[in-house]
């Protein structure tokens, strides 16, 4: 995805969502400096994480313009052909849409999963 996104970051937003409750949004801009992760920040809102179904360590979302869920994905899934085709389809969406709301990526993430193993 850090390779695709660069090319579509003038239409699609992208957030890295912290899913560890434990972990600050500093520990999660340190991780994403480290690791030369693209996108903003964030900490998830209420109840968001169980609302989305969030049940893995690092799951990625991809929301249009119109906040319909288009892609899901676990750790390790998706490959750059893939990721650049869920890119233009929300590039897309933000070009079709009434609303002036970018199509989004969401990486929710914890840096450690509840059992304590390394992403």
């Amino acid at each position: 995805m850090s390779d695709v996104y660069p090319e579509f970051a003038d239409a699609v937003a992208l957030y890295i969502v912290g899913s560890d409750p434990s972990e600050s949004i500093e520990d999660l801009a340190k991780d994403q400096l480290a690791n030369n992760y693209p996108g903003d920040v964030a900490t998830p809102s209420g109840d968001m994480i169980r609302k989305l179904n969030v049940l893995n360590r690092s799951t990625k979302l991809a929301i249009d313009a119109n906040g319909v869920i288009i892609y899901r994905a676990s750790y390790g899934d998706g490959d750059t052909d893939e990721w650049r085709q869920v890119f233009r389809n929300l590039r897309a969406s933000t070009k079709n849409s009434s609303k002036r709301i970018p199509g989004t990526i969401m990486n929710l993430y914890a840096k450690h999963s509840p059992s304590g193993d390394q992403r």
